[in-house]
Formats: structure tokens, C-alpha cells, sequence
């Protein structure tokens, strides 16, 4: 088959575009990534700038200067959570009405990210409002029947409704994923003001036992319990057993009493005076800090900033 010749028009209209039309698309695109990263760093000294007015308590400029961002998902997210914040601290209900109208916002621009219902979630339940809050959060456990932070907010809400024999099992689970939510202000409140509900809850904990497919950080996890719950023989079998499999998990170390073990784990074999360096206080486990925890990695990678944490 004989090959097409391009006419003369054909030919100058091809190196028209190559000479002129490609290098004007990537001057183009080039220009708009560099204005998106003057936007992008902008917004980001803005958030710096108004973390540090919160932490010296100069709350009103905070909220002021976290409202200089513009109006992209993160920021909606941020100033969501700033909001929040500053609704917990004066109990406005102007703050709790604007915190819900950025969410709604970030919401309708990225609908797959499912911490912006979460959040919706909590702040109805900050609000009282714990019907809206349960069909969001029943949602979420269901999708996600391991994840402790839905777990634990469904079990909250069905506390506060009075359903105290449905919320017993979601707290149960999600403990047994996230047993360091025994640290937390919930569980201390739970001894002190009802002794009934805290003494089934350790019952159903000290009856957790492994399946045949847990790995040694699931006997880790299952250890922690037991010790809590004070079955020391029962929480060692299961701590052996975590370290004999993978003996790079810290923790267990530390409750088997091997802090030699958990400083090297911790801080590595080129620590300055590794036997005798302090260790760490065990921080309160709140299902804000495991938030934090559970999505700030993704949002920084999502977003390419920092979640909001003046904490």
C-alpha cells in the first residue's frame, strides 16, 4: 500500500504545532503548577500561622488566619476541625453551624474521603444530634467492621442513647484492635460511674481468646488485654508467643518486664546511654489522638499538607 504524502498545508500546519502549540501547553502547565505551589505554600504558612496563635490562646486570630486559605478540600477539612475545636472550648453554636457547613463543602468535592463523614459524625454527636451520628457511623462499621475508631464511636452513641447491651460488643472490638484505648478518659470514666457496664466490659475482654490465623501482633494485641485485665499468666503465654514470632514488636518487651529490650527498640542500639535513658510515659489513648494518628499520614500524602492538630 502506497504511503499518503502530506500536502505542503499539512506539513506547515504539523510544524506549526510543534514549533509553536506544544511549548505554549507545557509553559502552560508549568505555569500552573507553579501557581498552584505558591497557593499550595501560602495556605500552608497560614495553617502554621494560625496553630501557633492557638496554642497562646489567641483563638479568635487563629480561626482568622486559618480563613485566609483558600477554598480547597484540605483547607475546608482544617478549618472543619478548627472549628470544632473552638466549638468545644465556647460551646458557640455559630461554630458548630459553620463546621458543618465547611464538611458539607469538602464533602461535595471529594466524596471517596470517608474521615470527612466521620467528622460530620462528630460533630453531631458533640451536638447531641445522635441519630444523625449513628446512621452515619453505622455505616462506616459495617464497611468497616475492623476499624477501631467507628467501633468505638458507634459503641459512644449507642452508650449515650441508652442501649448499653449494644454498645457493649462494638467497645469490645474495638479494643481487641486498639487495646491502648483502655488507657482512655472513657474507660476511667466507665470505673468511676458505672461499675456495672465496666465490670461486663473486662468480663468480655477477659474472655478474648486467639483464632488459628492471628499473627504475633494480634497476640501482642490479645497480651496487652490480658495484662490490663489482670490475668498476668494467661497475658505472659500470649506475649511469649508475640516475641517468639516477631521479637521486634516493643511493647511486649516492656510488659514482660525486658525494658533492656524495649529501650533498644525503641531508640536503637546507638543510643547515648541506653540503660539508663528514661522511658516513655504511656500517652492517653482518645479516639481524637487515634484519629490523628489513623488519617494524618493519609492526608498528608492525599493533600500534601499537615492534618490541623493544635494539640
Amino acid at each position: 500500500m502506497q504511503k499518503k504524502e502530506l500536502t505542503l498545508d499539512e506539513r506547515d500546519s504539523k510544524q506549526y504545532t510543534s514549533t509553536y502549540v506544544i511549548p505554549c501547553i507545557i509553559t502552560f502547565c508549568y505555569l500552573n503548577w507553579l501557581i498552584f505551589n505558591l497557593i499550595q505554600n501560602q495556605d500552608k504558612s497560614y495553617q502554621q500561622q494560625s496553630i501557633i496563635a492557638w496554642k497562646k490562646g489567641q483563638f479568635t486570630e487563629a480561626i482568622r488566619l486559618m480563613e485566609q486559605t483558600k477554598e480547597l478540600t484540605p483547607n475546608l477539612i482544617n478549618r472543619g476541625l478548627l472549628y470544632m475545636q473552638y466549638y468545644h472550648k465556647t460551646a458557640n453554636p455559630q461554630y458548630q453551624q459553620v463546621a458543618e457547613e465547611v464538611l458539607q463543602k469538602a464533602r461535595l468535592q471529594q466524596p471517596e474521603d470517608i474521615q470527612i463523614r466521620y467528622l460530620q459524625a462528630r460533630l453531631y454527636i458533640d451536638n447531641k444530634a445522635l441519630g444523625k451520628a449513628r446512621q452515619i457511623i453505622e455505616e462506616l462499621a459495617t464497611d468497616y467492621p475492623k476499624n477501631s475508631l467507628y467501633l468505638s464511636a458507634l459503641s459512644d452513641i449507642l452508650y449515650q442513647q441508652g442501649e448499653k447491651e449494644a454498645a457493649l460488643q462494638p467497645l469490645v472490638n474495638a479494643i481487641r484492635y486498639t487495646p491502648r484505648l483502655l488507657t482512655g478518659k472513657r474507660i476511667r470514666l466507665l470505673r468511676q460511674n458505672d461499675s456495672v457496664f465496666y465490670n461486663t466490659l473486662q468480663q468480655h475482654l477477659s474472655a478474648l481468646t486467639p483464632s488459628p490465623e492471628d499473627s504475633p501482633t494480634d497476640y501482642a494485641r490479645l497480651g496487652y488485654i490480658a495484662w490490663w485485665c489482670g490475668n498476668q499468666s494467661v497475658a505472659e503465654k500470649y506475649l511469649r508467643k508475640a516475641v517468639e514470632d516477631l521479637p521486634n514488636l516493643a511493647t511486649p518487651w516492656h510488659l514482660l518486664g525486658d525494658d533492656n529490650k524495649y529501650r533498644l527498640l525503641l531508640y536503637g542500639a546507638f543510643q547515648k546511654d541506653l540503660l539508663s535513658t528514661e522511658l516513655p510515659e504511656e500517652k492517653e489513648m482518645s479516639d481524637e489522638r487515634l484519629f490523628n494518628m489513623f488519617y494524618q499520614p493519609k492526608f498528608r500524602n492525599w493533600y500534601g499538607i499537615d492534618l490541623y492538630n493544635c494539640n
